[in-house]
């Protein structure tokens, strides 16, 4: 089996075995099989097939392992292993990781209902536990109708195949919804207890799987700044909401028997409350964690009959729009009765009665075909008891603390703050945490952790039967409310409130190697990032298809798009290098159905961005004086070297773009010169970034050691040859001073940026900034830092002193170009200029 020495940021980093009382860091689980019921459907393709594959390539895996598939559909072997790894991605084929779990999947045809289909299952068992030595330890995956939980366990039962013994574990996962009133709930639970122990059982919600879900015990108890004003003292009230842009699809069969109450509130609402209001518990053992959980859903209060009229809302969906795509009211969906009360829209207050919560209401929300698509967690705090500041100009402002779970990860909280200025006004900022922004994407479905625990038998993220009822326990007098007093009028709701509220803005980074795509919400003259992907370029044949994937997976409502590409932009025109592409913004509108599209300079979209970073994504090189109103430049070397420009045009520092980065390279001295004749031999036409971009490092590189000025050890040949990205290994053996000709290789490339960059500097007079973008000199800070880059940048003779009035700056977010797309889009909005293709 492949194995890497990493731990994905997902794995839990202490997870409890109840069965065992021992501790696991991150280590393979042991060997098993999983049996899939239902394997054929949606839910067993697009996200527990993906996730397991991500255990495989994080080593969480045993060798010993197997996925046996059981469904009604007729299929081979081989068909069942190409329709489930149909969602996995494209460039995993064919790797060691991919064909290791193609021979681990397993199939078998039969009806839930025939007990022959269970004695069947067993002998497939046997075989696999005697071919891949899996030690009779089974997980069984119920991704099946609900209807079939209780006699798939009972069938199980009479099989033999739940019964515990020899050390050998048998434990069932079961997916929502976990009955449709308490009644039933009860019945379901004493049903599968008959056969099962509870600590086989398993009651899965995707949603805790999520890493600001398991967060939300991290943030609470393990920061005491949090934990002493977590309380009714401080805190006002508390909102969770959980609002989807999509309708039911193809689910209006089965939704209309259910709804959004039982569909959301008793799973993932009760199981995100419990987290924010429970207790510290004694210790992260399953039981514990579950223990307090359990304590705050008894303590919630269900509502008496008269309270439910006012303490719970129930709409359901009109017909509307989602970008251009109009789309049809809930009870034109296909499955849907004409008539239909089910609500797609829930709003619920509670309270839960106990000492730290009493008096605090809990804000529930939950519907589908909602403006914008985000769950998150919001936290109010009360006012101060004294307006001090009660004659000073103030700009609206509170002190909340919102935990973002999806679909951005992150936790943010504002407060109020002093605005700059003689005069004493105070406005609302904000600090914020994203996970992508710290720890990187992860391309993870949400299930990985909750398997892989199952398979460890740590059960603290699945929910106990006490707190299945419990949840049923507050949601059941509200249905019985509703049942009996249907709703005279259903309010309607639509998920867009006029032509342009709530649609979105695309932003895009267009290169040879990856598409980076990205969805801005317009908040007035504010972006906030709402999903983000990235794409290898060189697997589509076309912008248009990449855009259309995106928008259909995401379900993102998008008004307008911008895009930076990598090349000169002619008349809405660009060639992408090292692509088959042409991208033609007036056929990317009218293809993608978008009211505008803007098409420019990569680098000059970078300009844009450089006003909404914060202060720390720069690292300072040059105080400078800065010239608030004055001229600024941006260069980066990454792949190319790019160049860009910003003037103030009397509101703003408006960015154009140029091409300075084929400019003639101009030798500095001998060494230089001698370089230059040696690029020459390879080059036509040798220009700045020939030296000063990623291939250029491997340029100077082979000059050094062809021309004999340093040598290069056979340890060190090994490595090139064997390096996927070759710059990064010579820039990383030069940090670490583990090779002579890695250091001076990244010394001359770091003296040729300072003063290529000061030659940049003199041309475009820029004394409100010099900005260094690209990821090449955000990693390599420490030799940037090193006197070698200021020296070359101020060693311009008699101006000298003009540059060293320069402030000189490092950008560290290299998600400048991809914010600067989208604020392209917002300042030609503002400005009421139509969108244009930059020249």
């Amino acid at each position: 089996m492949l194995r890497q020495d990493h731990r994905p940021a997902m794995a839990t980093a202490v997870a409890s075995n109840q069965d065992e009382q021992t501790l696991h860091f991150g280590r393979a689980a042991g060997p098993c099989a999983m049996v899939l019921f239902g394997a054929s459907g949606d839910l067993t393709k697009r996200k527990l097939v993906p996730a397991l594959f991500n255990l495989v390539k994080a080593s969480l895996l045993p060798n010993n392992f197997a996925i046996l598939g059981i469904a009604v559909d007729q299929l081979s072997e081989e068909q069942f292993r190409s329709q489930v790894t149909s969602f996995l991605p494209a460039e995993d084929r064919g790797t060691d990781a991919w064909n290791w779990f193609q021979q681990r999947l397993y199939y078998q045809s039969g009806d839930f209902g025939d007990p022959a289909t269970f004695a069947t299952i067993g002998l497939r068992l046997g075989q696999i536990d005697e071919q891949l030595n899996t030690g009779g330890n089974y997980l069984f995956y119920l991704a099946t109708s609900p209807k079939f939980f209780g006699s798939i366990v009972e069938k199980l039962g009479s099989a033999e195949l739940a019964r515990q013994e020899n050390g050998r574990w048998r434990r069932i996962i079961i997916e929502k919804p976990f009955g449709n009133d308490l009644d039933s709930a009860q019945a379901l639970n004493r049903q599968i207890k008959a056969v099962l122990g509870e600590n086989q059982i398993y009651r899965i919600d995707h949603y805790l799987g999520k890493e600001t879900v398991q967060n939300i015990l991290v943030f609470r108890f393990d920061n005491s700044i949090f934990e002493p004003i977590w309380n009714r003292r401080y805190i006002d009230h508390v909102q969770i909401t959980n609002a989807e842009t999509v309708g039911v699809e193809q689910r209006g069969g089965y939704f209309d028997t259910a709804g959004t109450l039982r569909d959301m509130v008793p799973n993932h609402v009760m199981q995100l409350l419990s987290l924010v209001a429970m207790e510290s518990p004694v210790s992260f053992q399953a039981d514990a964690v579950r223990d307090e959980q359990a304590k705050v859903l008894h303590a919630m209060q269900p509502l008496a009959s008269e309270d439910v009229l006012q303490c719970s809302v129930r709409g359901q969906y009109a017909d509307g729009f989602r970008g251009e795509e109009h789309f049809p009211a809930y009870r034109l969906e296909p499955g849907v009765a004409p008539e239909s009360r089910t609500e797609t829209f829930v709003a619920l207050k509670l309270n839960i009665d106990n000492w730290r919560w009493v008096g605090v209401p809990f804000y529930v929300r939950t519907g589908k075909r909602l403006a914008k698509r985000h769950t998150e967690i919001t936290i109010q705090f009360k006012k101060t008891p004294f307006v001090l500041f009660r004659n000073a100009p103030v700009k609206k402002h509170s002190n909340q603390l919102v935990i973002q779970i999806h679909p951005v990860e992150g936790i943010s909280l504002s407060f109020g703050a002093k605005i700059p200025g003689p005069i004493l006004r105070v406005g609302s900022v904000d600090m914020s945490f994203e996970y992508s922004k710290y720890f990187g994407e992860a391309a993870y479905t949400g299930y990985e952790v909750l398997l892989y625990d199952c398979m460890i038998g740590d059960a603290t993220l699945f929910q106990r039967a006490d707190m299945v009822e419990a949840g049923w326990n507050v949601v059941d007098p509200v249905l019985d409310v509703w049942k009996a007093l249907p709703p005279r009028k259903f309010p309607k709701y639509a998920g867009r409130a006029g032509v342009e509220d709530h649609r979105m803005i695309l932003a895009g980074d267009i290169g040879g190697t990856r598409t980076r795509l990205a969805a801005f919400q317009t908040e007035g003259s504010k972006l906030q990032l709402v999903v983000e992907k990235t794409f290898k370029s060189q697997q589509y044949d076309g912008l248009q298809k990449i855009i259309s994937t995106f928008v259909k997976t995401e379900g993102i409502p998008v008004h307008s798009a911008c895009f930076g590409v990598a090349g000169p932009v002619r008349g809405g025109k660009s060639k992408i290098s090292n692509l088959p592409w042409t991208i033609d913004s007036r056929e990317l509108g009218a293809q993608l159905k978008l009211g505008t599209v803007g098409l420019i300079n990569d680098l000059e979209a970078y300009a844009y961005g450089i006003d909404a970073l914060e202060s720390k994504d720069f690292v300072t090189l040059s105080d400078g004086v800065e010239d608030a109103e004055g001229n600024r430049v941006v260069i980066a070397a990454r792949t190319g070297l790019g160049v860009a420009g910003l003037y103030w045009d009397g509101f703003r520092h408006h960015p154009f773009p140029c091409e300075g980065g084929h400019a003639d390279f101009a030798p500095k001295n001998d060494l230089e010169s001698e370089m230059t004749q040696y690029l020459r031999k390879k080059y036509d036409h040798v220009s700045c970034e020939r030296i000063l971009s990623g291939p250029g490092i491997k340029n100077i590189y082979d000059f050094l050691r062809d021309a004999g000025k340093a040598e290069e050890p056979e340890w060190l040949q090994k490595q090139m040859a064997e390096a996927p990205d070759q710059p990064a290994l010579i820039s990383q053996l030069a940090l670490e001073k583990q090779s002579a000709i890695c250091d001076q290789t990244l010394n001359i490339f770091v003296g040729v940026y300072g003063s290529e960059t000061g030659n940049r500097a003199l041309n475009f007079m820029a004394n409100g900034g010099v900005f260094i973008g690209g990821s090449i000199a955000a990693k390599i800070v420490p030799r940037m830092k090193d006197p070698i880059f200021m020296n070359s940048f101020l060693n311009k003779g008699r101006m000298r002193s003009l540059l060293a009035d320069m402030p000189v700056k490092i950008v560290m977010n290299d998600d400048s170009g991809i914010i600067g797309a989208a604020q392209y889009t917002l300042i030609q909005k503002a400005f009421k200029n139509p969108i244009r293709a930059s020249a």
